[in-house]
């Protein structure tokens, strides 16, 4: 795992396949989340139809390799312009959005959501109600399109169906508020310290576990390369962003670690002292912004 906006590629046929790719699988949100991270003031935001044009249209039926390559980058710039395009696609889009951007690979996947999908939709009331927005046959389509629907469009933030609520125990830099506390400089960064600390107490005493505490962590570094940060200074604020994104690829590979056949107290003591070394960071650097301010 790694930032995947250091995936784009450079040719216009991949670009457009890459970002089809995107826009159909699990990890649009995460995108667009490092892509407004890292793009610079453009001032007056454009639309979806300013950024494509009449050729709008047709990438709608028929795949994005109809737009030149500077419409495609131009997408990345404006990000949020992608989440519309999704929307345009889930409700607009043709055929080749519906059985030629979707992987093999990703076919078992499509089925076993089937199941539960079919479930949730026998289960909605009779008569359509004011939150759905999108029809029964458009859903069945929404599945295919997505892969995993339910995932895919959780991960986008719009949801079609009604779920049943889960018990999200969110910590660190992903438990509401944490990025917001209205704090001076340098006691944000020791609060973001302790919020990080917060790791050494969460369970990570198997292989599973202590995946999912990496992934949990992951997606908060993911919130806090998205979050504005007002209570910190330019220069700090740019320090925080850089580091957080070496950070990104030290769990990346701490990630990866858990995939080999090194003992689990190994992978468990690399992660801790990544961390370890994370909070030791931000714990200076407030140290440092106290003492020059």
């Amino acid at each position: 795992m790694r930032l995947l906006s250091l995936d784009v590629p450079d040719e216009h046929d991949a670009l457009a396949r890459w970002l089809e790719d995107r826009l159909t699988g699990l990890e649009l949100r995460d995108l667009i989340v490092e892509l407004e991270s890292i793009r610079e003031d453009t001032g007056r935001q454009l639309s979806l139809a300013e950024v494509c044009g009449e050729d709008l249209p047709k990438a709608l039926q028929s795949g994005l390799a109809c737009l030149s390559e500077a419409t495609l980058r131009s997408l990345l710039r404006y990000p949020e312009t992608i989440l519309k395009l999704q929307e345009r696609i889930l409700v607009d889009g043709g055929e080749y959005w519906s059985t030629g951007t979707v992987p093999s690979s990703r076919r078992r996947t499509i089925d076993a959501g089937w199941i539960v999908l079919e479930r949730a939709i026998a289960a909605e009331p009779a008569q359509p109600t004011a939150d759905s927005a999108i029809d029964r046959p458009n859903r069945r389509r929404l599945i295919s399109l997505a892969g995993a629907a339910i995932a895919a469009t959780l991960l986008a933030g719009i949801v079609w169906i009604n779920l049943p609520e889960t018990d999200d125990d969110d910590w660190g830099w992903s438990r509401p508020g944490a990025l917001t506390a209205d704090l001076s400089g340098p006691r944000y960064l020791n609060h973001l310290a302790d919020a990080a600390g917060e790791w050494f107490t969460r369970p990570r005493d198997s292989r599973q576990a202590l995946e999912q505490r990496l992934l949990e962590f992951r997606s908060g570094c993911v919130a806090l390369l998205a979050s504005v940060h007002p209570q910190l200074n330019a220069t700090d604020r740019e320090w925080l962003l850089e580091r957080c994104r070496s950070w990104v690829g030290q769990i990346d590979s701490r990630l990866a670690e858990i995939k080999t056949e090194a003992a689990l107290e190994e992978v468990t003591a690399s992660a801790d002292a990544t961390v370890g070394v994370l909070v030791d960071a931000l714990r200076r650097r407030a140290s440092a912004t106290e003492i020059a301010g």
